[in-house]
């Protein structure tokens, strides 16, 4: 299974797959981060735009993290008005 970044218009961006998502949130979750972390927990922000800014401040060693760390980045950068993690079923988007 893979997850996408929605935003207002839709489709966004690909972010990752399950494994690549989950090695992510737990290094996330290791940075203390409140609005990453509130993120990764409710799966949505309405400040896409800051919480990309945020990030850019993180540099995760791990290759693997450091690679959806930099989509989450970008596709987060593409977002208007909200992002959105998805694994595209099970949501009426």
């Amino acid at each position: 299974m893979s997850y996408q970044i929605y935003d207002v218009n839709g489709f966004a961006s690909d972010l990752s797959t399950t494994l690549g998502l989950q090695e992510y949130t737990d290094w996330a979750e290791t940075l203390n981060d409140p609005m990453l972390n509130s993120f990764i927990e409710e799966g949505t922000t309405e400040t896409p735009a800051l919480l990309a800014e945020v990030l850019d401040e993180y540099d995760p060693d791990d290759e693997d993290v450091a690679s959806v760390h930099e989509n989450l980045i970008n596709a987060l950068r593409k977002c208007n008005g909200i992002a959105i993690i998805s694994d595209g079923l099970n949501d009426d988007l």
